[in-house]
Formats: C-alpha cells, sequence, structure tokens
C-alpha cells in the first residue's frame, strides 16, 4: 500500500506472464540456417522473451547459434516458452510457423558457378 496526500492506495505489480506449448517440428530438413534466421527475426518481434527446447537443451529465440546446436531433426518435439507481456502470442506465432513447414525464403538463392564469383550489388 501507498500513502499519497493522506490518501491510501494500492500498489500494483505486474506478474510476468508465461506461456509454453509443445510442437512437432515438421521441416523435412530440419532446423537449419534458414529457418532458424526466420526464429530470429520472428523472436525480435515480440516483447516477450522465446525460448525453444529440445529434450534437456533450452535455448533463446534470439540466438541463431543456440538454436543451430539444439539439432532439431524432422519429427521432433519441442517445447515453445516465452515471458513477457505478449507471450501466449509469441508462442502462437512461433507454433504456426513450426506448423507451416519452413518460411517462404525472402530472396531467390543465388547460384554460383564453377569459375565464376558472385556479383556484389552496393
Amino acid at each position: 500500500m501507498c500513502e499519497n496526500d493522506g490518501q491510501t492506495t494500492a500498489s500494483i505489480t505486474a506478474l510476468p506472464v508465461r506461456y509454453s506449448r509443445s510442437v512437432v517440428w515438421r521441416n523435412p530438413d530440419g532446423l537449419h540456417c534458414r529457418v532458424a534466421a526466420a526464429v530470429v527475426r520472428m523472436s525480435f518481434r515480440f516483447a516477450a522473451e522465446i525460448f525453444l527446447r529440445k529434450g534437456g537443451k533450452e535455448v533463446k529465440g534470439t540466438s541463431i547459434i543456440g538454436l543451430l546446436m539444439l539439432g532439431v531433426a524432422p519429427g521432433d518435439e519441442l517445447l515453445v516458452r516465452a515471458e513477457g507481456p505478449d507471450a501466449m502470442q509469441a508462442v502462437d506465432a512461433m507454433a504456426q510457423m513450426v506448423a507451416a513447414c519452413e518460411p517462404a525464403p525472402t530472396e531467390p538463392p543465388v547460384a554460383i558457378l564453377p569459375g565464376h564469383r558472385a556479383a556484389h550489388n552496393p
């Protein structure tokens, strides 16, 4: 309780919001670099901190190296967990992305033929 000009008001402390959900990894190639990068980008869209767990190992959704080190293969079960004000939305969005199998590539892949160098656009 707080005292303010002779009036008593209640002090409200926001409790951390936690939410988690199990998902099955459906991508036939497992969790590879392009998908891990999409997970990281999605993790930064939310105020909540996102974690992914496989077995006894848990990593932050913002760590591309950590995500790759999980060694996720098709059919693996993951626990997606978030803590923060938009935890439920963060976990649901991540689960939808996993269920979609793989996000659409943002840029077409570049083929480099033997003996040629990739062109750089400044």
